[in-house]
């Protein structure tokens, strides 16, 4: 082979050689653009909104505890669930810690989820003469809630209470809606 053939045999090689590295660092560029993109569209969303596509989960919540059972809501304020013996629960956004169960997906809220919250869910539970389940100050409390209030709501106290100065069944507690962590109806 003729020495021009052997070195454009070799012009050849290196383009193709070039060309293949040009290649591999764009599909790089490409590859680090998707990830840069998928990394700040996921940053918009939050837990809430991935509540709401979940089924099953475990919450960790702060003055509650383990939470766990099927997702049926969530609000502005709260997540509803319903645990294995068929309670309900209302479980404060703002209190929760830790969740498990929780997949990749997530939906974004309605109109109607984020006018709801507290208020419209201790109304249902009034209307309804729900006993309930209160944690606030990290102490359970158990009664009927009686009137609801634009941020907070009137519990008719059965049994025991945890605070001092309340009288314990048959007394009144008015309870602000940013105290609580959860609810379970009972």
């Amino acid at each position: 082979m003729s020495a021009m053939a052997v070195g454009a045999e070799r012009f050849d090689a290196l383009l193709a050689d070039l060309a293949a590295q040009a290649a591999a660092h764009e599909r790089q560029e490409v590859s680090a653009h998707v990830r840069a993109l998928v990394q700040a569209e996921f940053a918009r969303v939050d837990l809430a909104s991935r509540l709401r596509a979940a089924v099953d989960v475990r919450l960790q919540v702060e003055g509650v505890g383990s939470v766990g059972g099927s997702v049926c809501g969530v609000d502005a304020d709260t997540c509803q669930l319903v645990d294995e013996r068929g309670h309900r629960w209302a479980i404060a956004l703002s209190r929760v810690v830790a969740v498990t169960g929780i997949g990749g997906r997530s939906q974004p809220p309605s109109r109607i989820d984020m006018r709801l919250g507290w208020a419209s869910l201790m109304r249902g539970w009034s209307d309804t003469g729900s006993l309930i389940r209160c944690w606030a100050n990290s102490a359970p409390i158990t009664g009927s809630v009686t009137r609801v209030g634009r941020d907070h709501f009137d519990l008719d106290i059965l049994g025991p209470t945890p605070w001092p100065g309340l009288t314990g069944a048959g007394s009144v507690v008015s309870v602000a809606f940013g105290a609580v962590a959860g609810v379970q109806e009972q």
